[in-house]
């Protein structure tokens, strides 16, 4: 099975980092976050949108298969946005 990644777009790659280190993430290395087995790889780039610019993370997860599906979805759960 592949290794999870999300791609996020619209938020701020300050604002991904803070919410890993809420899910007991510290960074390892610059854009590299590890916690208890699971880590994760990010990867930003800008992605043109209308006449614009916007930056696109890729988030890569690798780790033991358990621990990555529950910091997957506990992240899922802190980047989702209501409307309005």
């Amino acid at each position: 099975m592949a290794a999870p990644r999300l791609v996020l777009r619209g938020l701020s790659l300050r604002l991904l980092k803070t919410y890993l280190v809420k899910l007991g993430a510290s960074e390892t290395a610059p854009d590299r976050f590890e916690g208890a087995g699971w880590a994760v790889e990010l990867c930003v780039r800008q992605v043109p949108v209308l006449r614009s610019q916007m930056d696109e993370i890729t988030a890569a997860f690798s780790g033991e298969p358990a621990a990555v599906d529950d910091a997957v979805a506990r992240l899922r759960k802190m980047t989702l946005r209501g409307g309005g």
